[in-house]
C-alpha cells in the first residue's frame, strides 16, 4: 500500500520504520528538512518537504494514490485539517492523531462530520495500558484480546515457584488452571517453548489465560493476588487526567494522591477530580514522597515530562514493596533501561504506533482473514495477533496437531461464540473464529501463512 505520514515525530518515525520493513511505498511529510533528511538515512521512503495541511503539499506526496494518510503531527487541529484535505483531494483512508482531551468528548462526531476512518489518542492509550498493569500488577507488561475476555501476560517466574524444574508438558499435574505459556525470555534469549522445554527460576514468561485463570496461575506459582487500590502518581498531565479517571471508574473506593510542582496544573486537576488528592510539591526531593507516604501505596507511577526523572523515581520506589510504573517517551531510553529494577515501562508513542500498524495491517490483508489486533513484545522480536478466519482454507476444519504450523508459531487462543477456547492438539479453526497466534521471526499478514506451503 501507499501511504503517507504526515509529522516525523516519535510516531511517525516508529509508523514509518515498520511500514518500510513491511513493503509498503511510503511518503514523509514534514515543514523540515533537516528532519527530513535524517529520517532517510535510515528509511527507504519518498520524502515531501511543507505542511500536510495544505492541499499542494498533498498533491506533491501523491495523495490522490494513496491509501492511507496518517496524520501524527504535534497539533491535533493541523492533524484533522490534514485529514480532511486529504479526503476532499482523494479516496483515502484517514488517520489523525487527536491528544486534547476536550476533543475526547466529540470524537465520534469529529470523525463522522470531517470523514476521518481512525484517531488514535497516545496519552489515553497509556492510560488504559497503565490500568491493565496495574489490574495484574504481577505482570511486566500485560495485553488483551476479544474484547479482554483472553489476556497475554509477561511475568517472572519467583525461584522457588513449584513448576520450577518442571516441564511444560508436566506442568498440568503442578497447576489447578488452564493456562498456556506461549515464550519463555532466559539471558535475553527468547524461546518459543515446546513440551520438553522446563521452566528455570527468574525465567521471565509470556502466557496465555481468560480472566478467571490469570488469578488461579498467579496463586499456583507462588504470588499472592490481591487488587492494588491506593495510587501516587508523579506529574499531572493529559495521561494523568486520563488515568485518573479509568482508575475512579474501575477500581472502587481507590485511593488517588497526585503530586506536581506546578501550581496551575494542581488546581487544574484538583477541580476536574474534587475526590482525589492533590499536592503541591517536588517529587524529586525524597522526603516529600516519604512524607506523602510512598511507601505505603499500592502503586508508584511516574508520568512526569522527563524521562530521567521518571526513571530515577521508579528505581526509588522499587527499592520498597510498591509496584512501579514509569514513563518513558525515547525510545532508546526505553530499551536501556528495560532490565533495570524499575518495575513495568509504558512508552506512549510504541503503544500508539501499535495501534496504528494493527489497523493498517488489517487493511492489507487478504479476503481469507484479517488481522484485528497487534501487539509487539520482547523489542519487537515477538508479535502476538489477533485473526477474524471468515473463509474456509488451508488451516480450517483441521485438527491443530496435524497442521504443519511453521517454527516459532503458537496458536494461543480461539474465541468463538462468546467462548474463550485454550487450544490443544485436538482442536479446530472454523470459519467465525477469532485466533491469537503468537510468534518469533515471522510477518504474518494472513492466518494461511502459519502453515508451512509446498
Amino acid at each position: 500500500m501507499k501511504i503517507i505520514i504526515v509529522g516525523c515525530g516519535k510516531v511517525g518515525l516508529t509508523l514509518a520504520h515498520n511500514l518500510t520493513n513491511e513493503k509498503h511505498d511510503i511518503i514523509l511529510v514534514d515543514k523540515s528538512q533537516l528532519v527530513l533528511d535524517n529520517a532517510m538515512l535510515s528509511i527507504d521512503c519518498m520524502s515531501v518537504i511543507g505542511n500536510g495541511a495544505i492541499q499542494s503539499v498533498l498533491i506533491e506526496a501523491q495523495v490522490e494514490t494513496a491509501d492511507y494518510l496518517i496524520a501524527c503531527t504535534s497539533s491535533d487541529e493541523i492533524n484533522i485539517l490534514t485529514c480532511l484535505m486529504a479526503r476532499k483531494s482523494s479516496k483515502c483512508r484517514t488517520i489523525a492523531r487527536i491528544r486534547n482531551p476536550e476533543y475526547a468528548k466529540q470524537l465520534e462526531y469529529i470523525m463522522s462530520e470531517l470523514d476521518i476512518t481512525m484517531t488514535i489518542n497516545p496519552e489515553l492509550a497509556t492510560a488504559r495500558e497503565i490500568l491493565r498493569i496495574i489490574k495484574y500488577p504481577k505482570s511486566i507488561t500485560s495485553s488483551s484480546f476479544f474484547k479482554g475476555r483472553l489476556n497475554s501476560l509477561l511475568i517472572e517466574i519467583p525461584e522457588n515457584s513449584k513448576i520450577v524444574g518442571v516441564k511444560l508438558s508436566d506442568a498440568n499435574k503442578y497447576l489447578k488452571c488452564n493456562i498456556l505459556i506461549c515464550v519463555i525470555e532466559r539471558n535475553g534469549e527468547i524461546i518459543i517453548p515446546n513440551g520438553n522445554s522446563i521452566i528455570e527460576k527468574n525465567d521471565k514468561i509470556l502466557f496465555v489465560a481468560d480472566n478467571k485463570n490469570v488469578l488461579s496461575f498467579f496463586s499456583e506459582i507462588g504470588y499472592a493476588y490481591k487488587q492494588l487500590s491506593s495510587f501516587m502518581i508523579i506529574g499531572a498531565g493529559r495521561i494523568t487526567h486520563y488515568l485518573v479517571n479509568l482508575l475512579l471508574k474501575n477500581i472502587p473506593n481507590c485511593s488517588i494522591k497526585v503530586v506536581e510542582k506546578d501550581l496551575s496544573s494542581c488546581e487544574d486537576l484538583a477541580s476536574k477530580f474534587p475526590n482525589i488528592s492533590v499536592v503541591h510539591a517536588d517529587a524529586t526531593e525524597k522526603n516529600v514522597l516519604i512524607k506523602e507516604g510512598m511507601n505505603d501505596v499500592g502503586a508508584f507511577i511516574t508520568l512526569t515530562g522527563l524521562d530521567e526523572e521518571n526513571i530515577i523515581l521508579a528505581l526509588l520506589a522499587n527499592n520498597t514493596k510498591t509496584k512501579s510504573i514509569a514513563k518513558v517517551n525515547h525510545l532508546n531510553f526505553a530499551d536501556a533501561v528495560k532490565d533495570m529494577p524499575i518495575g513495568s515501562i509504558v512508552n506512549p508513542e510504541r503503544i500508539a504506533a501499535n495501534i496504528i500498524l494493527s489497523y493498517v495491517r488489517a487493511a492489507a490483508d487478504s479476503r481469507d482473514s484479517d488481522i484485528d489486533t497487534l501487539y509487539r513484545l520482547f523489542d519487537e522480536r515477538i508479535e502476538a495477533m489477533g485473526f477474524r478466519i471468515k473463509t474456509e482454507s488451508i488451516v480450517t476444519n483441521i485438527k491443530i496437531k496435524d497442521l504443519k504450523l511453521k517454527k516459532n508459531v503458537v496458536i494461543a487462543g480461539i474465541y468463538r461464540n462468546g467462548n474463550v477456547i485454550m487450544p490443544n492438539g485436538f482442536d479446530e479453526l472454523i470459519v467465525g473464529d477469532s485466533v491469537v497466534i503468537i510468534t518469533k521471526d515471522n510477518k504474518f499478514k494472513n492466518i494461511t501463512e502459519i502453515v508451512e506451503q509446498h
